[in-house]
């Protein structure tokens, strides 16, 4: 469990350092006008939409409160990975029993710990 602790803080920290990059030096319009002009641009945004509808679904899964899942999606979709990555340590550090139930199991909510 250690080790996806220490995955999902990188990967947050650098979500977090790749957003600000991005907002600051570059133009999502211009930059993603060019994306989409090249093949591998194209599979990266598929694989990357995937990925989001993926975790997202796994959100509203674990989720029982759909307001909260859904403030949760849009944030997924806003802010990419950083908040998927914060979602998956929150989850983690909730989690009661990682290897025998896995945080999965929708039981585990990351705003109250396992629901009985």
């Amino acid at each position: 469990m250690n080790f996806a602790k220490i995955v999902a803080i990188l990967g947050t920290l650098a979500m977090g350092a790749t957003l600000i990059y991005g907002f600051s030096a570059g133009t999502l319009s211009q930059d993603g006008a060019a994306l989409v002009k090249m093949p591998w641009g194209i599979v990266s945004l598929i694989d990357v939409y995937l990925g989001f509808i993926l975790f997202c679904g796994w959100i509203v899964y674990r989720e029982k409160n759909f307001l909260i899942a859904l403030l949760l999606v849009i944030m997924v979709m806003v802010l990419d990975n950083f908040i998927a990555s914060a979602y998956a340590l929150c989850a983690l550090l909730r989690s009661q029993t990682i290897g025998k139930n896995s945080s999965l199991v929708p039981e585990h909510n990351i705003y109250g710990g396992c629901d009985e």
